[in-house]
C-alpha cells in the first residue's frame, strides 16, 4: 500500500495536514488529504481528469433499495393450540395453516452433522420473516434445562378494539416474544401426545433474534447464544447452553459455553404464504485510499450488498467475498479479516486462481437514521472505513469524484492482487469517460 507522498508527509501529521503550497498553511483533515492524494493517483493511473467523470455514477445507480415493509395482520404472536391451526375458524386466534410435517430421523441426522461442529461466537440471521412455525428438532444433554424460548421483536401489537377486533403496531425498544408451551426440546412424532410442545405458530413475531432461559443458575436470565443455518432448503436454529450463577443458585449449576450449538435445535418453518426471497445484490469493489498509481485493483474489500427498507429501518444485507487489503477495514462494526478468521496481514480470495478458496461470509448491518431515499444515501451511510497509520478514513462514493467504491453485477470477478483493474478489464478506462461502457463483459 502506498504511503502519502513526501510533500504531504513533510507537511502534515496524524489527523491534520498543513499544506506547504504558497506558504498559506491551510489545514485540511487527514480524510481530505487522502482523498486528494487518491484523486491525483487515480487521474494519473487512468490518464483522465476530473472533467472526464464529472457526472459519473460509478455504477451506484444499479444498487437496489427495496421496501419490504409487510402488511400487518390483526393477530397476536404465539398460537399455543396446535390442533386448531388447520381449522377455518377465523376468530383472530387461528389460521388455516396445516401443521408442519414431523422431523424425520434422516432430517435430524443431517441437521446434527452441521450443528455438532464447533461454531463462532455469534451469528447473523439469514431469514427475516414475521409469520412462522417453530418446531422441535433435537434435545441435547443440556436441552432439558432450557425451559423457555423467545423471539426478540422490536415492536408490539396493541389491541385498540375488541369488537370489531383491531390492533395497531407500536415500535418499542425490543421485547421477548415468548413461545408458549414450547420448552425442553420436546418434539412429537407420528401424532404423539406432546405435539403441542413440539410445534408452535408465531404470528407478527420475528426470526431476526432469539433467546432462551435455563432452569439452572437461578433461571432469570435470557441468553442469546444461537446459530441459524439453512440445510437442504430448510432453516434451523441451534442454541449453545450457558448458565451463569446467580444469587441463591448452587455453584455446580454454572455452565460455560462451548460454542457447539447442539444443546437445543429448532426448525423455522415459514407460513404457507411464504415465498423464498430472491436476493438481488450488487457487487461493490473498494479501493482503500492506500493505492499506488499501479495498484488500483479494487479488491481491498469486495462484498455483495442489498439494501432493504423495513418500516423506518434500513439494513444492508451483505456477502463478504474478498479482502485484498492489509490494513484493518471495517464494514459497520465488523472487521473483514476477523470475519474471514485470518490476521489483518492476510489477504483473502485475491491471489490468482484462488478467488474462491474461502467461503463468503454473510452478515447484516443496520444503517443509522431513516431518511435514505436513494442507493447513494444508503451506500454512503454504510460505514466502510480503513484504519491507517495516520488515522481513520471513511470510504465514500459520490458522482464526479474519483471512485473509492464501484458497483457492478455480482457475476463480475475482481482483479488479482496487485494487478490493476485496467489490465484485468481493458475497457475500464473507457468506462471512466463513458458510463455506458459495460467494461465487465
Amino acid at each position: 500500500m502506498k504511503k502519502l507522498t513526501t510533500k504531504v508527509m513533510m507537511c502534515g501529521m496524524l489527523a491534520t495536514i498543513v499544506s506547504c503550497a504558497n506558504h498559506d498553511f491551510e489545514t485540511v483533515s487527514y480524510q481530505t488529504a487522502k482523498e486528494q492524494q487518491l484523486a491525483e493517483d487515480f487521474n494519473a493511473a487512468f490518464g483522465v481528469t476530473g472533467s472526464d467523470y464529472k457526472n459519473h455514477q460509478w455504477g451506484m445507480d444499479i444498487v437496489p433499495l427495496e421496501d419490504v415493509t409487510p402488511a400487518q395482520a390483526s393477530r397476536r404472536a404465539a398460537q399455543p393450540n396446535s390442533n386448531q391451526w388447520g381449522t377455518t375458524d377465523d376468530n383472530s386466534k387461528y389460521l388455516d395453516w396445516p401443521r408442519p410435517a414431523d422431523i424425520t430421523p434422516e432430517e435430524r441426522a443431517a441437521v446434527l452433522e452441521v450443528f455438532n461442529q464447533k461454531g463462532a461466537t455469534e451469528y447473523e440471521p439469514i431469514l427475516d420473516i414475521e409469520n412462522f412455525f417453530v418446531q422441535q428438532v433435537y434435545c441435547g444433554p443440556n436441552g432439558s434445562k432450557m425451559n423457555e424460548l423467545a423471539a426478540t421483536v422490536d415492536y408490539k401489537m396493541n389491541v385498540i378494539s375488541w369488537w370489531p377486533y383491531e390492533v395497531e403496531r407500536v415500535s418499542c425498544d425490543k421485547f421477548d416474544d415468548i413461545v408458549n408451551n414450547f420448552n425442553g426440546g420436546k418434539y412429537g412424532e407420528n401424532g404423539t401426545s406432546n405435539a403441542e410442545q413440539g410445534c408452535m405458530l408465531m404470528w407478527n413475531s420475528s426470526t431476526r433474534d432469539f433467546s432462551f432461559k435455563t432452569s439452572q443458575g437461578g433461571g432469570q436470565r435470557w441468553y442469546k447464544h444461537w446459530r441459524m443455518e439453512k440445510i437442504n432448503g430448510n432453516y434451523y436454529v441451534g442454541f449453545d447452553h450457558e448458565s451463569a450463577r446467580q444469587a441463591g443458585a448452587n455453584a455446580n449449576e454454572e455452565d460455560t459455553r462451548d460454542y457447539v450449538y447442539n444443546d437445543w435445535i429448532i426448525k423455522i418453518v415459514p407460513g404457507k404464504d411464504f415465498v423464498e426471497p430472491v436476493v438481488q445484490r450488487v457487487r461493490v469493489m473498494c479501493e482503500d485510499l492506500g493505492a499506488a498509481k499501479s495498484d488500483f485493483d479494487y479488491n481491498d474489500v469486495v462484498f455483495d450488498v442489498k439494501f432493504i427498507k423495513n418500516g423506518s429501518k434500513f439494513t444492508a444485507d451483505i456477502l463478504l467475498q474478498a479482502a485484498g487489503g492489509v490494513l484493518p477495514l471495517y464494514i459497520g462494526n465488523k472487521e473483514v479479516h476477523e470475519l474471514f478468521k485470518v490476521p489483518v496481514s492476510t489477504m483473502v480470495n485475491t491471489a490468482a486462481g484462488h478467488h474462491n478458496d474461502v467461503e463468503p461470509v454473510h452478515f447484516t448491518v443496520e444503517l443509522p437514521g431513516n431518511n435514505y431515499t436513494t442507493a447513494w444515501d444508503a451506500i454512503n451511510a454504510l460505514p466502510v472505513k480503513v484504519i491507517t497509520d495516520g488515522g481513520e478514513v471513511q470510504l465514500t462514493t459520490n458522482p464526479g469524484r474519483p471512485a473509492e467504491m464501484i458497483a457492478v453485477p455480482v457475476t463480475t470477478d475482481w482483479s488479482d492482487e496487485q494487478v490493476s483493474i485496467k489490465n484485468t478489464y481493458p475497457k475500464f478506462a473507457n468506462w471512466i469517460k463513458d458510463a455506458s461502457v459495460q467494461w465487465w463483459e
